[in-house]
């Protein structure tokens, strides 16, 4: 299963190559920042990668990770004229940073996890709810349908996972539910930067 770890940190490149070969041609407004917030999730995953090749605590850049994600989504939500989603994402950055500084920040932060991703999968399926609403069929081809897709694929099919993070990193590495781990971890990151990279792909 090894190999799989190779794969899952580096299948962030493929949407960030396409993005960047493709970006003067998608209109929607946040594509930009979507694409340089894949740049620097790049940087952050091939350092765990290498920290953990190296048999390295990764556990920092991993908080690191989920810190980034939310920021991204604070940035997001400051453009909507409704500002509570912006208000909630500011909260829960807030809380995810101060977990990590006043607790050890080289110690996974699961509740972070849990609540970042609670909070992105919740709101990216409120807002594609209230897009297809509308009805219209070139949605299904924007970039933003495949952009919240990406995001409810993968804070959904991961929160339940996370809940068992502590204890299965006590297992022994060719335990079957640690394999089963990252088969399923594996999975859920092809179709989150599957979607990505269509939405990279789309016109608007």
């Amino acid at each position: 299963m090894t190999i799989l770890k190779y794969f899952t940190s580096l299948e962030v490149l493929v949407p960030l190559a396409i993005g960047i070969f493709f970006n003067k041609r998608i209109g929607d407004f946040i594509a930009k920042p979507f694409i340089f917030y894949l740049l620097v999730l790049s940087f952050l995953e091939v350092t765990c990668l290498f920290l953990s090749v190296k048999s390295i605590n990764n556990h920092l850049i991993y908080n690191l990770i989920d810190f980034t994600t939310i920021l991204f989504f604070v940035y997001y939500f400051s453009k909507f004229e409704n500002k509570l989603f912006f208000y909630f994402s500011i909260t829960i950055s807030i809380t995810a940073f101060f977990n990590i500084l006043l607790r050890d920040p080289f110690v996974f932060k699961q509740s972070n996890y849990l609540m970042i991703y609670a909070f992105i999968g919740t709101t990216s399926s409120y807002l594609l709810f209230e897009a297809t609403k509308l009805d219209d069929l070139y949605f299904f081809k924007s970039f933003r349908f495949w952009f919240y897709t990406g995001f409810i694929v993968s804070s959904f099919s991961t929160l339940t996972m996370y809940i068992f993070f502590d204890k299965i990193k006590t297992l022994n590495q060719s335990s079957l539910i640690v394999q089963y781990y990252s088969f399923f971890n594996f999975v859920i990151n092809s179709i989150q930067y599957a979607a990505f990279s269509i939405a990279t792909l789309c016109r608007k």
